[in-house]
């Protein structure tokens, strides 16, 4: 399972559950992307917040909401308005959905 963009094919970078050795509280958030952010900037975007202290796991959506970005995250060690701000310097459209 995976999906290629410009000829390069990526795998998931996670599903959800996800299943951790440590524990640590959760969160789950949900962004939304303005629709015209193209799919290698929502790949950038997955990979960078991956990178993060504290987020678990980015994932977008990618055939069924291509704009709908789910964050599970630590909220003991990022603040969700944190995440928000990352996601906002690729897309300052972007905005935080209630769950």
């Amino acid at each position: 399972m995976g999906r290629t963009v410009d000829g390069v094919f990526y795998r998931p970078l996670c599903s959800f559950p996800s299943m951790k050795e440590t524990i640590m509280n959760t969160a789950d958030m949900m962004i939304y992307v303005h629709p015209d952010l193209d799919e290698s900037k929502r790949v950038e975007l997955e990979r960078n917040l991956m990178g993060r202290i504290g987020v678990d796991c980015a994932e977008f959506e990618h055939r069924a909401h291509p704009h709908s970005l789910m964050v599970k995250y630590d909220p003991d060690a990022v603040r969700g308005v944190d995440i928000l701000q990352m996601v906002r310097r690729l897309d300052p459209r972007a905005s935080m959905v209630g769950m």
